[in-house]
């Protein structure tokens, strides 16, 4: 084998591994580039989701696929949806809370606490909605006025304590023989 052979031979070898390599690192180059892509996808979604269940869809949720299984973005996935369950379901209970103390506030704002019939201020505001409904629709109403004769003497006679339970036996008789209407 002549010198020239070898230094031709070597220069083929040369030019093959180096053309070997140079697809090899673009192989690996689009490999790395289609790997980035779906990443930046997914991580891209997770940011997605997170922003909306920060403004309150609270029904947001990822789709997780079988072949994420076991890597961290579906871990993540995973647990953003447990989240947003979890999330769900305290606000609803807080709302149902928010609800029912709302409607206990609003139900003390209008009803004397003794007697649990309407207070004075609920009077005037249903009284105004009677003449309306009478000025506007020809509606007729009826008021009826009831007067506790000598009441205070039961106050200073047996105490404030048996005056409250006349009040209470009372109101007990209206709730009972009026409608509510």
């Amino acid at each position: 084998m002549s010198k020239a052979t070898s230094l031709a031979r070597r220069d083929q070898i040369l030019v093959l591994g180096g053309s070997l390599m140079l697809a090899c690192l673009g192989m690996t180059a689009l490999v790395a580039l289609r790997m980035a892509e779906r990443l930046s996808r997914r991580v891209t979604g997770v940011v997605s989701a997170l922003d909306r269940i920060t403004k309150g869809d609270l029904e947001t949720r990822l789709e997780v696929s079988a072949d994420d299984a076991g890597d961290e973005v579906e871990k993540i996935g995973r647990h953003i949806n447990t989240m947003a369950v979890s999330l769900k379901a305290a606000h609803e209970n807080l709302q149902e809370k928010i609800d029912s103390a709302t409607e206990v506030i609003s139900y003390q704002a209008s009803h004397d606490t003794l007697t649990g019939l309407v207070n004075r201020r609920e009077f005037e505001v249903r009284l105004e909605r009677a003449l309306n409904s009478a000025r506007e629709q020809g509606r007729t109403h009826a008021l009826c006025f009831i007067d506790l004769d000598q009441f205070k003497i039961v106050n200073d006679t047996c105490g404030h304590n048996a005056g409250d339970e006349l009040l209470r036996q009372i109101a007990l008789q209206l709730r009972q023989k009026v409608r509510e209407g």
